[in-house]
C-alpha cells in the first residue's frame, strides 16, 4: 500500500479544498445517483452538487450524467470487470512480444529490463508503476542537468530528442510498447484501462486545487488526451480532457477511447 498526497501537502499557494464532495447515495442505483458536476475556475475547483439544483453563476457545466463519481456499484463493478477481463487477455496475447522486448532492452543496455516508479494514483494514494526501461541506467540523476531542454509546460517534463533515451527505447516509445508492463497494474487494481495518467509525486507537489480534481479517478493507461495529441497537448488541457472524461463516464465511453487508442498509437503522433 503506498502512501496518501493530501492536498495540504501537494500544493502551499492555495488554499482551495480539492476533494469533491458527493452528496450522499440514494437507495442504490440508477437516475437517483446522479452528480451535477460543475467547474468553478476562479477557486480552481471542481465541485459536485446535487441533480435538482442550478448551475451556479459563473461556472461552467461540465456533465448531469452518472459520471465516474456518481456511478452505482453495478457500473463501478462493470468497469473493474473490464479492467481483468482485458488486462489478462492483453497479458496472455501479448506475453511472447513482451518476453522479447525485455530481452532486447536487457542485452542493448546496461540495467533491468523494467523500470519501476513511484506515481500518484486515486485519491493521492501512490504506487509503483511499471514500464519497460527506455533509458540508459544513470537517467533519474541527469535529469536536473536538463531541465533547461524541457519542451513540457506546467509540471510535466518531455524532451522530444532526450539524450537519456536508448536505441531500442526510442522505438518502444514511438510506439507506446514500454506502456504494456502496466497491464500488471490494472490486475492489480492500481490502474484503470481507461483514465488520466498517473503523474509523479513531484508534480502533484506543484498542482493547484484545480489541476489535483485529475486524482479523483483510478489513473489509466490511456484517456482522451492520448487520442487528441498525447505530448503534444498543453498541460491544462490536458487536466480539462481528464475532468471532461470523470464528469461524463459511462462504460461506453471506456470502449471508444480503447477503440480510438489503437489508431492514435499508429499514427504515433505526439509520441516521444
Amino acid at each position: 500500500m503506498g502512501r496518501a498526497l493530501t492536498r495540504s501537502q501537494s500544493s502551499a499557494h492555495t488554499t482551495t479544498t480539492a476533494r469533491t464532495e458527493l452528496p450522499p447515495p440514494r437507495n442504490g442505483r440508477g437516475p437517483a445517483n446522479r452528480v451535477r458536476l460543475v467547474a468553478l475556475p476562479e477557486q480552481e475547483q471542481v465541485v459536485a452538487i446535487d441533480q435538482e439544483r442550478p448551475v451556479p453563476e459563473h461556472a461552467k457545466y461540465l456533465g448531469d450524467r452518472d459520471g465516474l463519481l456518481g456511478a452505482g456499484p453495478l457500473r463501478q463493478a462493470f468497469k473493474r470487470f473490464t479492467d481483468i477481463v482485458g488486462a489478462a487477455g492483453a497479458l496472455l496475447t501479448l506475453a511472447p512480444l513482451m518476453v522479447l522486448i525485455a530481452v532486447l532492452v536487457r542485452v542493448t543496455s546496461r540495467g533491468p529490463a523494467l523500470f519501476r516508479q513511484e506515481r500518484v494514483g486515486l485519491d493521492g494514494e501512490t504506487f509503483e508503476m511499471l514500464k519497460f526501461r527506455t533509458m540508459k541506467e544513470d537517467a533519474e540523476s541527469r535529469r536536473d542537468d536538463l531541465e533547461s531542454l524541457n519542451e513540457a509546460d506546467g509540471p510535466v517534463f518531455k524532451i522530444k530528442s532526450d539524450p537519456r533515451v536508448t536505441r531500442v527505447g526510442g522505438y518502444l516509445r514511438r510506439w507506446s510498447l514500454d506502456e504494456l508492463p502496466q497491464f500488471v497494474n490494472v490486475l492489480r487494481g492500481e490502474m484503470s484501462l481507461v483514465g488520466p495518467r498517473p503523474p509523479l509525486p513531484s508534480e502533484v507537489e506543484t498542482y493547484n486545487g484545480w489541476e489535483w480534481q485529475r486524482l479523483l479517478a483510478r489513473p489509466g493507461l490511456t484517456c482522451i488526451w492520448q487520442v487528441n495529441g498525447r505530448s503534444g497537448v498543453d498541460f491544462q488541457s490536458w487536466v480539462e480532457m481528464d475532468l471532461e472524461y470523470i464528469a461524463n463516464w459511462r462504460p461506453g465511453l471506456d470502449l471508444q477511447l480503447l477503440a480510438m487508442t489503437v489508431p492514435a498509437v499508429l499514427k504515433r503522433d505526439g509520441a516521444y
